[in-house]
């Protein structure tokens, strides 16, 4: 009983308070992001001067004699200022990007200007201009951000080129796209902060080269990627050229859609995203190959400090991948960290510490704050936080069964990096679970099996081969880099077999979970954060906040109705619980997204493919109530005297349709985007997405 109290007993103030100050760093990065989550969440946020002015008022209160007495409230003062710094932060960054948006589709436009990037794409490619000029918007108008345009129809071998010339081409262009539907993706905000003002395709085959590339598009590391890219199309199979190319530069655009599904349903879509993986991977080979090529020389070994050496030249190698990838959020993240550690390395500190990580998320946020709320930065995070807690809290553990069977045999130490493997995939797993789940929808059940059989491969024959690759670039011409970029294909190779295999092989692959409510995804955040961050037994305060959070997301209301942004899809929820979805107008992306949202067991039908339909609407019941879809105005005439709940493509004069507790027609789409309904009682309850200025 006495061993039971000790265990479960709570801390005084003055140890409490000693168990977190190691962690004090990380709780700041933790209410700065909130501060910025906050004003990026929120329909109005608070102006810059009223920041400014409640930062000050915090600086007054925490240097008040009263606070600065109170741990209590001198700790609670500071992590408001953080969280206001944050804010702030948000508020700068906002006021700073001037991104002009096109305010309506233009079906056909001229457009002529420069090419900031080019990707190849499995048909066509994906081109960033800047726009000098768009006929018909006219020289009076302001001309949009950056326009991202497909080139369906273009074919070049020598596409390169196009990087830094000034083209011309007609093309179709539209605005970024708001949420297709409430707690959709936010696309306009995406491209807002991207400096992406237009989206569309190309009308035709014609590309025309008004300019070629002069200093204007010239950059070092475009150059370099653009050389890479071209030799790696040149030297492998095109079916892994674009995997390679995605590993090399961080250019997505060349991976086939089927590939891209083995990846997710294996588990292994991450290593499409340049992160702590693979810059871990890339300077642990470049230090530890540094290091024994000069402790081979006696010279150097006795008179050099070859292991400071060797981190320095682990930062430099990282510092150029991340160059070359574009500097992403994971790419930064995993970049700040990799520095800081090797930096720990070369002035004989510890380098395993949780304020890496505080480090490397300040430096994101200051860099880009608005990432806080996307699926990236959570995830990536996630994943390291989870993995420098868990090892730094088993460590004794790893210690002890080191010194047992470490010198054992070399089964024995296989059995321990396998071991070490299972943990960390598991680890990870969990921690970026959560955070799949709310944004994409989907959950791999096999990625463990996945990762343990590739990331061997990529550790000891990809990612070294990518060093030596960029070592050799130079000798190119004489053929010196065919080695190099035969083995990154073989392995990879391997890796897509192995992702085929579990995708297109295993049942349950990749299953689409229902969605997650913003409310579940906060209770998981804090039941996180507690876990994580809160030393002693405290820390057992975190289970309520987890089950809470799968109690809110197991048990909350899921919308009875989905219509989609322009009323192109309508979704119902039958009484078996699954949705059935209308296709009233096709469009490929808003469907897929809309499918992985409702979960297994939803169908797409056309109306005229549906029971439910006939050539003038379709009739449901959900919860006992008639809800009427009405496709032209013979059945709105119809369904005004029979139905509970109407949605209409048609305008709809409520005055003449007394029956209907509530109507939905184009204009309530057209003002609100997309909605989402819960029936309730005799009423249908909506939640609009926001209209974005």
């Amino acid at each position: 009983m006495a061993e039971f109290r000790s265990r479960f007993s709570l801390p005084d103030k003055e140890e409490f308070i000693e168990q977190q100050s190691q962690y004090g760093l990380l709780w700041l990065a933790v209410c700065v992001a909130a501060g910025i989550a906050t004003f990026l969440s929120v329909k109005t946020p608070p102006t810059l001067p009223h920041l400014i002015v409640g930062l000050l008022l915090g600086v007054m209160i925490w240097r008040w004699q009263v606070v600065r007495q109170s741990y209590l409230l001198k700790y609670a003062t500071l992590a408001v200022m953080a969280f206001i710094i944050g804010a702030g932060m948000a508020a700068v960054q906002k006021s700073l990007t001037h991104t002009v948006m096109l305010d309506k589709e233009v079906r056909y436009a001229r457009v002529e200007g420069r090419v900031e990037n080019i990707e190849k794409l499995t048909r066509g490619f994906r081109v960033i201009v800047e726009p000098h000029t768009i006929d018909p918007l006219g020289k009076g108008n302001a001309l949009p951000g950056r326009v991202q345009v497909t080139l369906r129809n273009y074919s070049n071998d020598n596409w390169q080129e196009l990087r830094g010339s000034k083209i011309g081409f007609h093309a179709s262009l539209i605005p970024p796209s708001p949420r297709l539907y409430p707690g959709g993706y936010d696309f306009r905000r995406h491209a807002f902060y991207h400096g992406v003002g237009a989206y569309g395709f190309a009308l035709g085959k014609n590309v025309e080269i008004l300019e070629p590339a002069d200093d204007y598009g010239f950059h070092p590391f475009k150059a370099v990627r653009m050389a890479v890219a071209k030799r790696v199309y040149a030297v492998m199979d095109k079916e892994i050229a674009g995997l390679s190319v995605t590993l090399m530069t961080g250019e997505r655009g060349g991976i086939s859609d089927d590939d891209y599904t083995a990846l997710k349903g294996s588990g292994l879509a991450h290593i499409l995203s340049i992160s702590g993986m693979h810059i871990g991977m890339l300077a642990g080979f470049i230090f530890f190959a540094a290091r024994f090529v000069m402790a081979c020389s006696m010279y150097l070994a006795l008179h050099c400090p070859i292991k400071k050496i060797a981190a320095f030249l682990a930062i430099l190698g990282a510092l150029f991948y991340t160059c070359i990838e574009g500097g992403s959020i994971p790419t930064l993240r995993s970049f700040f960290m990799t520095a800081v550690f090797f930096t720990a390395v070369m002035l004989d500190r510890s380098p395993f510490s949780v304020r890496l990580l505080a480090i490397a998320a300040l430096g994101v946020m200051v860099i880009e704050p608005s990432s806080v709320i996307g699926p990236s930065f959570q995830m990536s995070f996630s994943a390291v936080t989870g993995l420098i807690i868990f090892y730094d809290t088993t460590r004794g553990f790893w210690k002890k069964l080191w010194r047992k069977h470490g010198k054992d045999s070399l089964i024995s130490k296989a059995g321990i990096y396998f071991l070490g493997a299972v943990a960390t995939t598991v680890i990870a797993t969990l921690a970026t679970s959560i955070f799949a789940i709310y944004h994409f929808g989907q959950f791999a059940p096999y990625s463990l099996l996945g990762n343990l059989s590739t990331m061997t491969i990529m550790a000891v024959f990809t990612m070294p081969a990518i060093v030596i690759n960029y070592m050799v670039l130079p000798l190119s011409p004489w053929g010196v880099d065919v080695v190099p970029l035969k083995t990154i294909e073989y392995s990879m190779q391997a890796v897509m077999d192995v992702a085929r295999m579990i995708t297109y092989e295993l049942p349950y692959s990749l299953i689409n979970m229902p969605a997650m409510s913003l409310t579940a995804l906060l209770w998981f955040v804090a039941g996180g954060v507690m876990l994580c961050f809160i030393q002693g037994n405290l820390r057992w305060l975190s289970i309520p906040f987890l089950l809470m959070g799968i109690g809110v997301y197991a048990f909350s209301p899921r919308p009875d109705i989905y219509i989609t942004r322009k009323m192109t899809y309508v979704a119902v929820r039958q009484d078996d619980g699954l949705y059935r979805v209308l296709q009233l107008k096709r469009n490929k992306f808003t469907e897929e997204a809309l499918m992985t949202r409702l979960g297994e067991g939803a169908t797409v039908q056309k109306p005229e493919e549906s029971a439910n339909c006939d050539r003038w609407g379709c009739i449901f019941k959900v919860k006992g109530k008639t809800l009427a879809v009405a496709l032209s105005y013979e059945a709105v005439t119809e369904d005004c005297s029979n139905a509970d709940i109407l949605i209409s493509r048609e305008p709809v004069k409520e005055w003449q349709c007394k029956k209907p507790q509530t109507i939905i027609d184009w204009w309530n789409i057209y003002d609100g985007g997309g909605m989402t309904g819960v029936i309730q009682d005799r009423s249908l309850k909506t939640v609009f997405t926001a209209r974005l200025d």
